[in-house]
């Protein structure tokens, strides 16, 4: 039931962590800028598709290369503690820049603001469901909740991004409330 998930997660992996050991090495970018972007969006996928896998299975072999091995399962420490790490990374190097709504050349990207706000929903998940106050970084560092704090709050007074006004009109047709 779950094969085709499994699979497609670390399909997703593999290629970040390729595109994350290569495209610091590859010439002709526009800007460092647009360089950091590709390089940050990669490790913003790694660390969604682990946190889909981790979420899900709670331990999971934790692949940080390309290279080919049989990896052993991770604990739940060390997997949030990757995904925490690749969100920061993602965040210092992805500009800071918004969007125009009409330029469709950044369609379906992510950005700045969209790893701050899956770095505060992957602390809030670790630290809920492990009953923890703080995530333990690859490198010892530690992220508590002040600093994840300082992240949303960029993310809200910065970003331009908004909520619906009231969260049933996501699903209209669905919501027997909605009429």
């Amino acid at each position: 039931e779950f094969e085709q998930f499994w699979k497609d997660r670390y399909i997703g992996i593999f290629r970040a962590n390729n595109a994350i050991e290569t495209l610091g090495n590859c010439t002709g970018y526009d800007s460092e800028n647009q360089k950091n972007q590709l390089i940050g969006e990669s490790y913003f996928l790694r660390a969604f598709y682990y946190y889909e896998l981790a979420s899900q299975f709670e331990n999971v072999p934790l692949v940080v290369t390309s290279a080919s091995a049989n990896y052993p399962q991770a604990t739940p420490d060390q997997t949030w503690g990757q995904i925490i790490a690749d969100l920061k990374k993602a965040i210092d190097l992805m500009p800071a820049t918004k969007f125009s709504v009409s330029a469709t050349a950044m369609a379906g990207h992510v950005d700045h603001w969209a790893a701050e706000a899956l770095l505060g929903r992957a602390f809030l998940f670790y630290t809920g469901f492990y009953n923890k106050t703080e995530v333990t970084l690859p490198d010892g560092a530690k992220l508590t909740k002040a600093d994840v704090v300082k992240y949303i709050d960029d993310c809200v007074q910065n970003s331009g991004y908004t909520l619906v006004s009231d969260f049933r009109n996501l699903w209209a047709y669905s919501n027997k409330l909605t009429k």
